[in-house]
Parts: structure tokens; sequence; C-alpha cells
């Protein structure tokens, strides 16, 4: 679907502040997301490694949707998962 609507959808995206999946296979690979989501995600990633590399934290515990999105790379947990831990 993406592949034929790619034009509208870019169009859409920064008018919507949404994201848009982008699957292969029926899995998801990528997203579409609005440039200030963009920003946002890698400001946190900047400062997350900032903060993991002065020792000052071993994860970041956030329901924060946006901020769970770098689990792949680094210690995020849900406030669940943390507490599940304790």
């Amino acid at each position: 679907m993406v592949r034929q609507r790619l034009g509208a959808l870019l169009n859409e995206v920064p008018y919507r502040h949404d994201t848009v999946p982008v699957t292969q296979g029926g899995k998801p690979v990528a997203a579409l997301v609005d440039v200030g989501l963009f920003a946002k995600i890698r400001l946190m990633e900047v400062e997350f490694d900032r903060t993991l590399l002065a020792g000052e934290a071993d994860c970041l515990v956030t329901g924060d949707h946006d901020s769970l999105a770098l689990a792949d790379r680094h210690p995020v947990l849900t406030p669940a998962d943390f507490a599940s831990r304790l």
C-alpha cells in the first residue's frame, strides 16, 4: 500500500503529525514520521547516550511510546517492566 500511495502519504504525515508504519511481508520494517517527531526522537537518543556514558543511569524507564522506540538500541523499560525487576 505504501508504495502505491507514497506521494500522498508524504504530504499527509507532516499535517497530521502522525506516523505511517511500513511493512514488508506483514512485518513492520520502518515508519514514516513527521520531522518534528524525528527531531524529538534524535534528541532523546543523544541525551540518553550522554546519560548512559556518564554512568548516571542503567536504563530509561518511560511510558512514552516515542522513547520506547529506542529500546532496540538502548535499555529502555516500561514502568511495569521496571517494577517487575524490583
